[in-house]
C-alpha cells in the first residue's frame, strides 16, 4: 500500500516562469517573495535570528522549525503509532515502517 510519500516535485518543467533571477538561471512563477528569497542564497542574507542560540536563517519557516529543537515540541504524530515528531518529513519517513513502503532503488542491484 502507497501512502504517496514521494517528494513532491516541482510544477512541471513546462509551466511558464516569467520571472528569471538576473545572477543564475532558476526562474519563478511569481515575482514577490519567491525571487526575494532565491536572492538571499547569492547574498548570503540571513534576516531570521534564533533568540535561544543566535543561528541565523534565510526563511522564517527554517527558523521556526529550529526553534522546536528548543522548545522539544514535536507536532507531527503518527496515526497508526502515536510516535511524534518535530519535522513533518520524519513523520512521512516513518510511516514507511507502517506500510513497508521502499520508494527508492539501489542503482548498482536495482533492489
Amino acid at each position: 500500500q502507497s501512502l504517496g510519500l514521494a517528494a513532491a516535485g516541482r510544477p512541471g518543467k513546462t509551466a511558464k516562469r516569467p520571472f528569471p533571477c538576473h545572477l543564475c538561471e532558476r526562474s519563478f512563477i511569481q515575482r514577490g517573495d519567491f525571487l526575494k528569497v532565491h536572492m538571499r542564497t547569492h547574498t548570503g542574507e540571513k534576516p531570521f535570528s534564533c533568540s535561544h542560540c543566535g543561528r541565523r536563517f534565510t526563511r522564517s519557516g527554517d527558523l521556526s522549525s529550529h526553534m522546536r529543537t528548543h522548545t522539544g515540541e514535536k507536532p507531527f504524530s503518527c496515526q497508526i503509532c502515536g510516535k511524534s515528531f518535530s519535522q513533518s518529513c520524519n513523520l512521512l519517513c516513518h510511516l514507511r515502517t507502517h506500510t513497508g513502503e521502499k520508494p527508492f532503488t539501489c542503482p548498482t542491484s536495482g533492489i
